[in-house]
């Protein structure tokens, strides 16, 4: 069970895609889940990847492993691979509907733990496990595209590279409640002022600040689909 002395990075892992010829390109995060051997992610991270035998997982070590397996999701943006040897990160735990009722309530503290993007170059990335926590902004149901899910939405911003990484009660991080997504973006009205065009006429004018959130796929509308894994 992951506790505050454990190495977080046991838990969660940088997936890549390669395609014919190429190296490993870093697409995102992903993390174990359950029991028998799945690593989530969201779907955006690796849709490129025509073949699950094009993604890969990369060990603390350096290794690369790679997938045998790719399910995804037919309306949430989550993937769930399984990887071709049992070398895989340790795993969470998947938050079952009580707690999902009785503990994600507006407010309810939470983080989340990814590989956001550091580049030393242009060619160059250097991966960094990060911590982000805030707390639960809303509940509601994502619609986008094809995509039709439960979601939460995060107080803390978006971050490239954080897209698949798991949501954890701060209170109980041994169960993840959702995979990072997509963004939200909101506003803020931050200033305004008045002035007067070439006819005398009055305009107000207002300064807003733009405000990107993280959504969450809450993962236990999604049980029964892991379990057909």
């Amino acid at each position: 069970m992951p506790s505050d002395q454990l190495n977080v990075t046991e838990y969660i892992r940088p997936l890549g895609i390669r395609e014919d010829g190429e190296s490993v390109k870093f697409a995102g995060t992903g993390f174990g889940i359950g029991r028998r051997g799945l690593v989530l992610t969201a779907s955006h991270v690796v849709a490129c990847a025509d073949k699950p035998q094009q993604v890969y997982m990369q060990l603390r070590n350096g290794r690369f492993l790679r997938a045998i397996s790719k399910k995804v999701h037919p309306m949430a943006d989550v993937t769930a691979l399984q990887f071709e040897s049992d070398h895989s990160p340790h795993f969470f735990k998947l938050s079952s509907p009580p707690a999902a009722i009785g503990e994600f309530h507006l407010g309810t503290e939470i983080i989340s733990y990814g590989y956001p993007v550091t580049r030393e170059t242009p060619e160059k990335v250097r991966l960094e496990p990060r911590l982000m926590s805030g707390h639960i902004q809303r509940h509601f149901i994502h619609e986008q595209g094809n995509c039709r899910f439960r979601a939460c939405e995060t107080s803390f911003p978006s971050i490239l590279g954080q897209s698949g990484s798991p949501v954890l009660l701060a209170s109980n991080i041994d169960s993840a409640i959702a995979v990072l997504t997509t963004n939200f973006e909101s506003s803020i009205v931050v200033d305004s002022y008045e002035e007067h065009n070439e006819d005398g006429e009055k305009e107000t004018h207002t300064i807003k600040k733009i405000i990107n959130y993280r959504i969450g796929a809450l993962l236990w509308p999604l049980a029964d689909w892991l379990e057909k894994m």
